[in-house]
């Protein structure tokens, strides 16, 4: 696969496979209604990027959190969903677009930098594509196991499996570029001991940290820890070599703490977004037959050559478990990879062994092949099924969004002003920040600063027949407008408030409307 054509065709099936669910559902419309484009496994996710993007293309530097209101300053640092905001800034397009178009260019530069790391382990080109179709489209045994006992992470958990990951949003596929490239070029400092090769992997990582800094801890320990065990350099040039590396993630820590984490807004924000690890027989199963071909090869046919993907496996899980990390989860982020490159190794060893060609031929493809892509099929067609489940009236769960709401969210826009406040079910309070770019009352469990109680606030309020106490919780909360959907639960309780002289109708359309507080 020397080919760079070849390594290109392969970049694009995969993207487009991984766009396969969303150019189903934009391909098979609905009537009255606009298809969303947004996951199913973190459907409330995706519009708070794609916010992002909005924010970008408006002209910010750092990223407000549209979806609370206890500071309007930004101070949202994400390199990847600035670069997209200046891409649909200069090419006029739509963010929800931008985002699916960063995510099938980043899926291609992945899979070239995957190309480049499974070249060091495997030689032949048979290898090299099966290692790199294990990579990109396995999963684990999450399709088989009965629903009485815990989930396998590779149903739920996007960021713990490759092929997820390219299906959910443009930073996971960050991370996991800045994994595989800062791998590969250790790789290359240990073969060709070039200090700059060296400097590349500490650097690439150090990017992409940048959008994803939950693996600092991660690159921290696995890193140094390599370039200390690995090779036969002094104990003075594997000291260099470890401060040389740590030196830019540290910086890029530092730059991330004062920017963003040190706000106190954001600390609020940080202290509510905890996510804590699965059960280990969660992670293991949603590995499944790659974590047990990965055992084999730690096991029966180790070799120093495997040991960084070993040592990965190893400090990742350990890290998952650590009590006092608030997002444990998020450091099974790329585990797939070496689960993915060991199993490989024990698959052409099996392959090898076989002389039987129907064996060799036949059953092995499709029982092997099966048990590996089970779940990713599985995966898929959960995707496709949410999309097709839709109804006008049904918006639990949603991927579609009536045509009329959303020409009012495009209102928002055009004729609020950015610091402007939106009070919405947050079914629709998920969405306007992304449409609209304004800021929300309560639109996101863990984006929203004390979601609950503002939630069991607005609920208390907006349901109970009292304007003046409507009207003085619209003032405390600082409400600007109130959007009411065609659906919206609360319509038979704001209708009435739409008589009230704190409250005109500015923009009305069959049925959905937007009240402006005065």
């Amino acid at each position: 696969m020397k080919s760079l054509k070849v390594q290109l065709a392969l970049g694009i099936f995969v993207a487009i496979v991984a766009s396969l669910p969303y150019l189903y559902g934009e391909l098979t419309p609905k009537p009255g209604m606009s298809f969303l484009a947004r996951s199913v496994f973190n459907s409330a996710d995706t519009y708070v990027y794609v916010s992002n993007i909005h924010s970008a293309k408006d002209g910010y530097f750092l990223l407000p959190n549209l979806y609370s209101t206890e500071s309007q300053q930004p101070f949202l640092l994400r390199p990847i969903y600035l670069i997209l905001g200046w891409i649909a800034r200069i090419g006029n397009l739509d963010p929800l677009l931008a985002y699916h178009l960063g995510r099938f260019v980043l899926t291609i530069l992945f899979s070239f930098m995957a190309l480049k790391l499974i070249k060091i382990y495997f030689k032949k080109p048979w290898q090299q594509l099966l290692a790199y179709f294990v990579l990109m489209f396995s999963s684990g045994f999450g399709f088989f196991v009965p629903k009485s006992l815990p989930t396998p992470i590779d149903i739920w958990v996007p960021e713990s499996n490759t092929f997820f990951s390219l299906l959910e949003s443009p930073h996971f596929i960050v991370i996991q570029i800045g994994l595989v490239s800062a791998v590969y070029f250790l790789h290359q400092y240990f073969e060709k001991k070039e200090l700059s090769l060296l400097i590349y992997s500490s650097v690439t990582i150090s990017i992409a940290l940048l959008d994803y800094p939950y693996l600092l801890p991660f690159v921290l320990i696995f890193f140094p820890l390599v370039l200390a065990i690995t090779g036969t350099d002094s104990l003075k040039q594997k000291t260099i070599s470890v401060v040389s590396f740590i030196l830019p993630p540290l910086i890029v820590a530092s730059i991330i703490y004062f920017i963003s984490y040190s706000s106190p807004i954001a600390q609020l924000w940080f202290k509510q977004n905890r996510l804590p690890s699965p059960s280990l027989f969660a992670v293991l199963s949603g590995y499944g037959l790659l974590a047990l071909l990965a055992g084999v090869v730690g096991v029966y046919h180790f070799n120093k050559r495997y040991l960084p993907l070993i040592l990965w496996i190893g400090i990742a899980i350990i890290l998952c478990y650590v009590p006092f990390l608030s997002f444990q989860r998020r450091l099974l982020t790329g585990l797939h990879i070496p689960f993915a490159l060991l199993a490989t190794v024990a698959l052409i060893r099996i392959i090898d062994e076989v002389k039987s060609p129907l064996t060799r031929f036949i059953v092995l493809p499709v029982v092997g092949g099966g048990a590996l892509l089970a779940t990713t099929i599985f995966n898929m067609r959960v995707m496709i099924g949410a999309f097709d489940h839709d109804t006008m009236q049904s918006y639990t769960h949603a991927h579609h969004i009536d045509r009329d709401e959303l020409s009012g969210m495009k209102w928002l826009e055009e004729n609020t002003k950015p610091y402007d406040i939106i009070l919405a079910d947050p079914f629709f309070g998920n969405i306007i920040p992304a449409v609209s770019g304004r800021f929300v009352y309560v639109g996101h469990r863990i984006q929203t600063i004390d979601y609950d109680a503002k939630f069991a606030e607005y609920h208390e309020y907006a349901t109970t027949p009292n304007p003046p106490n409507f009207k003085k919780f619209l003032k405390t909360a600082n409400i600007a407008y109130v959007f009411v959907s065609k659906y919206d639960i609360y319509k038979a309780w704001h209708m009435p408030f739409s008589n009230e002289p704190f409250l005109r109708v500015v923009w009305e359309r069959n049925g959905a409307f937007i009240l402006k507080a005065f």
